[in-house]
């Protein structure tokens, strides 16, 4: 191990040494350089190779789909080895998923065909293959935990650019089973791109939080064997005069009274980086949130907690980047009252991506692993206790980090969550290929990007496109000069492409050449990977028309112009606008989306308890939400139904009286619709290609409470269908047609029925 070059320890001002005469001294960082290009991401800390020592599992986002494993990190001498995953990766958790008595490592997909990547530990600090599964799109962080209550340890997936979190199934032996998905703040206009989740079990209920950089927002839900319970989300709060971006996310109790505070360190665009912490609540929510100046560099980021000075506490690590620092706050808390000393800090550094705190060299006291990615290296700060810091380290002088007053925090922290290799790059047969990189051109003729002694490639445009440059190529062969062509000319020239429309495949678009057309502008990250995701838009928009949705002549039109957004709800923060609606109305309406997709929020008002029926009528993939609550939080979804173009969606539940809200949009069971759907065209020299689907929907919202039982069809009135409806029923001993609650479907409830006519 070799000392640090590049990268300072410092210590705090003079004026902040009394307050924090706690807080330990750390030595001279140590330095394990990882392979070049690595890009370290959130590692774990772990014995894998059974000699009692710690050992540090370190993913990484590079085009290699390479991992390091440290072995004895907090030796004299290291040893490193280099782990082929195939894939980009983003977080790391190790446990015994087998029972084998050996660690097992579970790994975040990064890539656009994202999902977990599995190594079986072998006890010797080797792994078998990974064995790569689904989940959905750049899968940014996992956790472990047993979630269905079988004894076995199971996965819980968050998916960024899918905007959901998912269960894997652990069936024994490393084999897993895709289970529930739940979608983020389904209701909101934009991407969640959520990048940590936390989970913590709470008797039969896992209780599973994130928070979604998108929106500045934190969630909450649970899952049980009977699938997901509802979403509750909170907005972060206004600090500084402007929405802070938050990324990761800690759980912990800092005061002491048994609750979990949330922690997050974030980014604003004035000031400090401030820390954050909303106070836990017996049901895990978070409640009031308290601040604390942050990191004085660079742009705040990561936050973790640990006990630094073992008075059995727990303090907090806070991160910022691009020439960022690694600062610690001092617990001062009491039960039930936070209270954290100003910010000490400990290192500067390029990009100090992620910290991992542990007792490395067994000496029982907190030592601090931070992974600077840009470097490619793990930094390690032995924890010193009482002995101090070393003479010769110096103070920084702070400056505040340089943000435009116009940039949205939000977007900035994505930004940051981005940087490294791009995601539509990686190894492995599960892996994509870069965006630049078309697949395909002419059926029959060989693939764009591979040399072959036949002339012309299986993508038509992208084989025109080339040709026109270099008309050999077309000639006589396409050779190496023309696949180098086509890597800079072809960009989005992807239809048709080998590969199934219907089954997914790590290639971009699909041998269809209509099909391929259709889902590539409805979802554009079909042109890069045809994952499941665009399987699923091709069986809702492939070989067939699109249908035509009238919406009766008594429907009450919302007003809103298309290209407008005059009712996005809780997805406009500064003005969340809500058409309001009663019970016994017809709405309708048109959504769009072009880059951005069109939410029409409704606000339903009960001055009762009621049991309400919404029914939404669409020509496209539609979603219905009903929640309630405050935009602020918790915001509550209680209830989703999703169709397919010309379907219905449909709620019904009990509500109890006050504001509810019901939110329309385009969307499947898996993913929302940004792209594809602009508003008709009205102006002739309009290039815009039209959307396939019209974007018209209505609803209706009853109130089933006033509905008389003989009403089986919830038609509205009683005929004939509801005599039908009983015959099917006859006999059964269910409620349904159960009309004198005698227990059973008999000749005695057809009698009740046929009073009803009159």
């Amino acid at each position: 191990m070799r000392r640090l070059g590049r990268a300072v320890v410092i210590v705090a001002a003079a004026a902040c040494g009394a307050a924090l005469a706690d807080l330990p001294g750390f030595g001279v960082p140590e330095v394990v350089a990882l392979p070049e290009g690595q890009f370290p991401t959130q590692p774990v800390l772990a014995d894998f190779d059974g000699d009692g020592q710690a050992d540090l599992f370190v993913p990484g986002r590079n085009t290699d789909g390479t991992a390091s494993l440290i072995c004895g990190v907090g030796s004299a001498a290291p040893v490193l080895r280099v782990v082929q995953v195939g894939h980009q990766t983003d977080w790391a958790e190790a446990a015994d998923l087998d029972d084998d008595g050996w660690i097992d490592v579970v790994l975040a997909v990064r890539n656009i065909r994202g999902g977990v990547a599995v190594l079986r530990g072998r006890g010797d600090g080797t792994f078998g293959p990974a064995q790569f599964i689904w989940t959905g799109r750049e899968c940014r962080c996992v956790a472990v935990v047993d979630a269905d209550g079988d004894g076995r340890l199971d996965v819980v997936a968050s998916n960024a650019r899918s905007g959901s979190v998912c269960v894997l199934r652990n069936l024994g032996d490393l084999h897993f089973e895709r289970g529930p998905e739940v979608g983020v703040n389904r209701w909101n206009v934009g991407t969640p791109n959520q990048s940590w989740l936390a989970v913590r079990t709470q008797g039969a209920v896992l209780r599973v939080a994130d928070m979604a950089v998108g929106g500045s927002r934190l969630n909450m839900r649970g899952f049980s064997a009977g699938g997901w319970l509802p979403e509750a989300s909170w907005t972060v709060p206004s600090v500084q005069g402007t929405v802070p971006g938050v990324s990761f996310g800690e759980l912990a109790d800092l005061d002491g009274d048994g609750h979990e505070e949330w922690i997050s360190q974030s980014l604003t665009t004035t000031g400090l980086n401030p820390l954050l912490v909303w106070k836990g609540q017996p049901d895990g929510s978070p409640g009031a949130m308290q601040s604390w100046p942050g990191p004085v560099l660079g742009r705040g980021f990561r936050a973790i907690s640990a006990d630094l000075d073992g008075d059995s506490d727990l303090d907090v690590l806070s991160l910022s980047v691009l020439e960022g620092q690694l600062v610690a706050f001092e617990n001062g808390s009491i039960p039930g009252s936070i209270h954290l000393q100003a910010a000490v800090p400990l290192l500067e550094g390029s990009f100090l991506r992620h910290v991992v705190a542990g007792d490395v060299d067994a000496d029982t006291r907190t030592d601090l692993l931070v992974c600077d990615s840009t470097e490619s290296r793990v930094l390690l700060l032995r924890n010193q206790g009482s002995a101090g810091m070393p003479a010769a380290h110096r103070t920084v002088k702070p400056r505040a980090p340089e943000m435009s007053e116009f940039v949205d925090p939000s977007a900035e922290m994505s930004r940051l969550l981005d940087l490294g290799p791009s995601p539509f790059v990686d190894a492995g047969e599960g892996g994509v290929r870069p965006r630049s990189m078309p697949v395909s051109c002419g059926p029959g003729a060989g693939r764009c990007d591979e040399p072959h002694e036949t002339p012309g490639c299986y993508t038509p445009s992208c084989c025109e496109r080339v040709c026109q440059l270099l008309p050999e190529c077309c000639e006589t062969a396409w050779d190496q000069t023309c696949v180098d062509w086509a890597a800079t000319e072809c960009d989005g020239l992807v239809c048709p492409s080998p590969g199934s429309c219907l089954l997914p495949h790590g290639e971009a678009g699909c041998d269809d050449a209509a099909c391929c057309e259709r889902v590539r502008r409805l979802d554009p990250v079909c042109e890069a990977v045809w994952d499941e995701l665009c399987v699923e838009l091709a069986q809702l928009s492939c070989g067939v028309d699109p249908p035509v949705v009238v919406a009766p002549a008594d429907s009450i039109d919302e007003g809103e112009p298309c290209g407008q957004r005059l009712s996005e709800g809780c997805g406009n923060r500064a003005s969340p606008d809500f058409v309001p609606v009663q019970t016994g109305e017809r709405r309708a309406g048109r959504v769009q989306a072009f880059g951005v997709r069109d939410v029409d929020a409704h606000l339903l008002t009960l001055t009762q308890p009621a049991t309400i029926r919404v029914e939404l009528h669409a020509d496209f993939p539609a979603h219905l939400v009903l929640a309630q609550g405050p935009c602020d939080g918790p915001l509550e979804s209680l209830a989703e139904g999703v169709c397919g173009p010309g379907g219905v969606a449909r709620v019904e539940l009990a509500l109890e009286a006050g504001s509810h809200r019901l939110f329309v949009s385009l969307a499947t069971r898996l993913q929302t619709l940004r792209d594809g759907q602009p508003c008709p065209i009205t102006d002739p020299e309009d290039t815009t290609q039209p959307g396939l689907f019209g974007g018209v929907w209505w609803m209706s919202i009853e109130d089933r409470s006033l509905k008389v039982p003989c009403d089986l069809d919830g038609s509205g009135q009683v005929d004939a269908a509801d005599i039908g409806s009983l015959l099917v029923l006859f006999g059964g001993a269910g409620p349904a047609g159960d009309l004198d609650v005698s227990g059973e479907v008999d000749a005695a409830d057809l009698g009740a029925l046929l009073i009803c006519f009159d």
